[in-house]
C-alpha cells in the first residue's frame, strides 16, 4: 500500500481531493486483483470507470465499479469469490476490507455490494465505501477484449481485465440517460462523442440493447428538454470532485444534441 504522503503529493499536483484519490487507488487494486482470482473469466469491466482505468488515464475520476457477469454464477458463489479475492488482496497489500450482509443488495438480474475499506488515509472501517454493481443478465453486442489496467500509483503492477469496447460503453450510456438522471452519464456521452468510435454501428446496437432492457429507444428524442432542470441542479455537485475543469452544462447538452442528430436520430 502506498503512503498517505503519496496521496497528498498527488492531490496537490492534480488538484483532486485526497479522499477521491484514495478511493481511486483502492478500486484500482480491486481491479488488479481480479486477474489472479476465480472471477477473471466471469467478469467484464464496463462503465465510466472503465473509460479512465482502461482507455483514457486522464479521464474523470469515478467512485464505483461496474461489471457484467459473463457466465452463469449464483449470487452466493459470486459474493464468496469476491470475499476471497479481497482477503488475498488485504494480505498482499495491507488494505482492509469489509462486506457486511446489510451492504449487499440483490435484485432481479443485478447485485450491488458496498465494500468498506481502510486505505492510505487510515479512516475508520465503515466510514468509506466503494459501490460495486454486477449485471447478471446482459446482452453483449460488441467484442470483449482483455486490456491492461492503467494507473499512476507507485506500487501498481501490470494486469489485464476483460473489458467492454468503447462502442458497447456508449450504447449502454445512451440507454442509461433514458432511464435515469445521472450527470456522469451525460458527461461520458459528451466525451465519447469526441472519440474515434465506429458510430455507424451505434444506432442499431442502441435499438437492440434498449429493447432488451425494455426501454423505448425513441425516448431519447427531446430528452434534455424534459430533464434539463434536474441535470442542471446536480451537475456541479455530482461531478466537481471527479472532473478538474468541468465544462458548462449548457454547452455540453448542446454538443450532445448536435451529435445525437448527426449519428443517432435519423437511424432509429
Amino acid at each position: 500500500m502506498i503512503t498517505r504522503e503519496e496521496i497528498s503529493r498527488l492531490s496537490h499536483r492534480m488538484q483532486i481531493n485526497e479522499i477521491t484519490l484514495e478511493k481511486d487507488y483502492v478500486l484500482t487494486w480491486i481491479l488488479l486483483s481480479i486477474e489472479d482470482s476465480n472471477l477473471y473469466s466471469q467478469l467484464i469491466f464496463k462503465g465510466g470507470t472503465a473509460l479512465k482505468k482502461i482507455y483514457f488515464p486522464d479521464y474523470r475520476f469515478s467512485e464505483d465499479l461496474d461489471f457484467t457477469v459473463l457466465n452463469e454464477i449464483g449470487t452466493n458463489d459470486l459474493i464468496s469469490n469476491i470475499k476471497l479475492m479481497l482477503n488475498n488482496l488485504s494480505k498482499n497489500q495491507g488494505l482492509q476490507f469489509d462486506i457486511s450482509s446489510e451492504k449487499i443488495e440483490v435484485r432481479t438480474n443485478t447485485l450491488t455490494i458496498y465494500i468498506g475499506f481502510i486505505g492510505p488515509l487510515q479512516a475508520r472501517l465503515g466510514s468509506r465505501f466503494i459501490k460495486v454493481d454486477f449485471t447478471l443478465n446482459e446482452k453483449l453486442l460488441f467484442n470483449i477484449n482483455p486490456l491492461f489496467i492503467q494507473s499512476f500509483y507507485s506500487d501498481v503492477i501490470k494486469k489485464q481485465i476483460n473489458t467492454y469496447s468503447l462502442e458497447e460503453i456508449m450504447v449502454e450510456k445512451l440507454c442509461a440517460i433514458v432511464g435515469r438522471n445521472e450527470p456522469r452519464d451525460i458527461y461520458d456521452i459528451y466525451f465519447l462523442f469526441e472519440q474515434d468510435l465506429d458510430f455507424i454501428t451505434i444506432p442499431s446496437a442502441f435499438i437492440e440493447k434498449a429493447k432488451f432492457k425494455e426501454i423505448n429507444p425513441n425516448d431519447i428524442r427531446g430528452l434534455f428538454k424534459r430533464k434539463k432542470n434536474i441535470i442542471e441542479r446536480m451537475w456541479k455537485t455530482r461531478l466537481t470532485n471527479q472532473v478538474k475543469n468541468l465544462p458548462d452544462i449548457d454547452s455540453v447538452l448542446r454538443k450532445i444534441e448536435y451529435n445525437l442528430r448527426k449519428h443517432i436520430y435519423d437511424y432509429i
